[in-house]
């Protein structure tokens, strides 16, 4: 998302929206990284 699109996002919507559609990457993201990590143990914890 370009910065010009993010600006008018703040502007047009309401804050707690706004907020909440930029966080979705992020916590997905996060998410992708914590199952990964789990099966990684697992896998190395069976060696």
């Amino acid at each position: 998302m370009e910065n010009d699109e993010k600006i008018e996002l703040f502007e047009n919507m309401p804050v707690r929206k706004a907020v909440m559609k930029l966080s979705v990457p992020t916590v997905l993201s996060s998410l992708v990284m914590v199952i990964y990590n789990l099966a990684d143990t697992y896998f190395v914890g069976m060696l």
